[in-house]
């Protein structure tokens, strides 16, 4: 349901954007482009999104430790 949200809003804030930026440059508004642009920024939201969320591991499991915490061993 996100994602149906996320594309519907991207789609509005698309047309929104698109029609400032025709008015500012004095160009035609054209829906095509404007959906097309919309549909885009919400396609590279929701992978950003998830590109954060799950971050892709890097190098072993050491490197996945915090290298700030020392191990304290005791010896009996």
């Amino acid at each position: 349901m996100k994602y149906i949200m996320t594309l519907f809003w991207g789609f509005i804030l698309g047309h929104v954007a698109f029609y400032l930026g025709s008015s500012l440059t004095s160009s035609p508004y054209n829906v095509v482009h404007g959906s097309l642009v919309g549909v885009f920024v919400a396609i590279g939201v929701v992978l950003v999104a998830n590109i954060i969320k799950n971050p892709l591991p890097v190098g072993t499991e050491e490197s996945s430790e915090n290298p700030n915490t020392q191990q304290v061993t005791t010896e009996a």
